[in-house]
């Protein structure tokens, strides 16, 4: 319950500055993509 408040907490005040709401979102999208890519790489090699 507590960690939603904290979530809503965090997409209240990212409201307010959309610019680096985006920039976060870009940068676990990548983050994310980036992770999967490295995972299947290191699967294949071993």
């Amino acid at each position: 319950m507590a960690r939603k408040n904290f979530i809503s907490n965090i997409r209240s005040e990212l409201r307010l500055t959309p610019r680096v709401e985006y920039g976060i979102k870009e940068f676990l999208q990548g983050a994310i993509v980036g992770f999967i890519i490295g995972f299947i790489v290191a699967t294949q090699l071993v």
